[in-house]
């Protein structure tokens, strides 16, 4: 307690790099259908910037030829092919995770006067941003006359494009259209809300990108940004957000874009997958990094050796792993195969998830008590039998794995990294105790290593346990100390109450 208080007061450490970040796995699918001729693809990829971070990216194409295009901040990606006949696929993957940021906005700011030549850019008139129109004019000069407070024109601009009905449409809405008919999607209130800045000399852009949810989406979404001083600071009229932007709102493109551009008349469609987690701040890995007194900096020297972060944090959860067992075990009463097997399956089921790894548990362990029941006419000695059950698990393990790949269950195909040998000791323990307990007794063990299992899963998989591991990992000397407690517990366990609640309580009449 006296390193936490000194971590916290004098070391500089800040209890808000403790609060998890979402981090987001992103699939982009695209399917296309060639015919013989030259085939394009095109699509912008995210850039990394001070807010959000993108980490493993992969492509996957059909398509023998990439390229990508850097302007205006963008990243296009461009896959091409001579003479292609046939369906084929392109496959993006990567990893992101953003933080939130809201800003101030000085009320003493005024709207500017004449722009620098840089900006001007940001202040053309297009098919789709009419900033000269007589009406967009007019309404832009009542709402945010010059000279006036720029953090009033803003808000006011704000307002009056969230006041327009919101409709679900695909295609692309101008400004002067979204205005004249008083509804529009996304495009149309974002781009009514640059027309307006730039009609009164505010330098604003269009940004295009995904509302990361986890599911399947073909939808985008667009916002923009007013620059002011030299920042720019984000505005989404669709959803309220006024000078800041959540930590889910990932830029794909900067400007009037689209987001895919592809040749005519090949059958094109897309789609994104988006799975969320929790996940650690980059800034407490940052910190850590040349921190004597925290872990981090043990994990560089390991890192430089090859030993990846993810081994860290479950050799680090093991001991409060092993706590849950011991309550489980020594307070509760639950009974389970082996003393420890519990923790392990439990970090096996990290490749899985909880579901699929209770699942696979449960099926392997009735599968291969069948083979044992099996092969037990044939006299086999025991290391024998065991080789013959750990090749079925292996095929069984691998099926699953198969499976899953094939019809898109990826914790499922995950089951091909169980560890193999684990699963069958346990298959073994749980022969030999129905040979000497009987099934019915067999199965009641079974379920409270199940449930045993799954504490241990939650426990040891949850990212706040993790975190609060990480920065104070003497935490460790607080679990030592509650195991030397509850190794000298004598009293009654929770399963005794029940038990012998006839006895305790007087229920039932019995005789002692």
């Amino acid at each position: 307690m006296g390193l936490i208080l000194f971590k916290t007061t004098k070391g500089g450490y800040s209890l808000d790099s403790l609060v998890p970040v979402h981090i987001y796995d992103i699939g982009l699918d695209m399917t296309f259908t060639g015919y013989g001729d030259t085939l394009r693809v095109e699509t912008y990829l995210p850039v990394p910037d001070d807010r959000f971070t993108i980490e493993d990216e992969r492509r996957l194409s059909d398509l023998p030829l990439y390229a990508e295009h850097r302007e205006h901040g963008n990243r296009l990606g461009v896959w091409s092919g001579p003479d292609q006949m046939g369906p084929g696929t392109i496959h993006i993957n990567y990893r992101a995770y953003a933080k939130a940021f809201r800003y101030r906005i000085d009320p003493a700011i005024k709207i500017p006067g004449p722009p620098a030549a840089e900006n001007l850019p940001f202040l053309e008139v297009t098919k789709t941003i009419q900033a000269r129109d007589p009406e967009i004019r007019t309404l832009a000069a009542s709402l945010a006359p010059t000279g006036g407070s720029l953090l009033v024109a803003l808000h006011r601009i704000q307002d009056y494009c969230m006041g327009l009905t919101g409709v679900s449409f695909k295609g692309t809405t101008d400004a002067l259209t979204a205005l004249r008919l008083g509804e529009a999607s996304c495009n149309g209130k974002s781009r009514l809300f640059v027309a307006m800045c730039r009609s009164q000399g505010i330098p604003a852009r269009l940004v295009g990108g995904l509302i990361l949810e986890a599911g399947k989406k073909r939808t985008s979404h667009q916002w923009l940004e007013v620059l002011i001083g030299p920042y720019w600071v984000p505005f989404c009229p669709t959803n309220g957000h006024f000078a800041s932007i959540p930590s889910n709102y990932l830029p794909l493109y900067y400007g009037d874009e689209v987001l895919f551009r592809h040749s005519r008349d090949i059958n094109f469609n897309y789609g994104f997958t988006i799975s969320r987690r929790d996940g650690i701040r980059a800034e407490l890995l940052q910190q850590g990094l040349h921190d004597p007194l925290n872990l981090m900096s043990v994990w560089d020297t390991f890192r430089k050796a090859g030993i990846p972060f993810e081994l860290l944090k479950v050799l680090l959860m093991i001991p409060l792993g092993t706590l849950v067992l011991v309550i489980l075990r020594n307070v509760v009463g639950l009974q389970t195969f082996g003393t420890f097997l519990p923790i392990l399956i439990a970090i096996a089921f990290r490749q899985t998830g909880l579901y699929w790894g209770l699942l696979a548990f449960v099926v392997l362990i009735l599968l291969l008590f069948l083979v044992r029941q099996a092969i037990r006419p044939l006299g086999l000695l025991h290391i024998p039998q065991m080789a013959i059950m750990l090749s079925f698990s292996v095929v069984f393990i691998l099926t699953l794995g198969a499976i899953g790949a094939r019809h898109g269950f990826i914790n499922l195909a995950s089951v091909s990294l169980f560890p193999i040998a684990i699963m069958a000791i346990t298959t073994e323990r749980f022969s030999l105790m129905i040979e000497e307990e009987g099934f019915r007794r067999t199965t009641e063990i079974t379920l409270m290593t199940a449930f045993g299992i799954a504490c241990c899963y939650w426990i040891m998989n949850a990212m706040a346990f993790q975190i609060l591991f990480l920065t104070f990992p003497e935490l460790v000397l607080v679990v030592l100390a509650l195991n030397i407690w509850l190794g000298r517990w004598i009293g009654m366990r929770v399963m005794e109450f029940w038990r012998f609640r006839h006895l305790l309580f007087g229920q039932g009449g019995g005789h002692a």
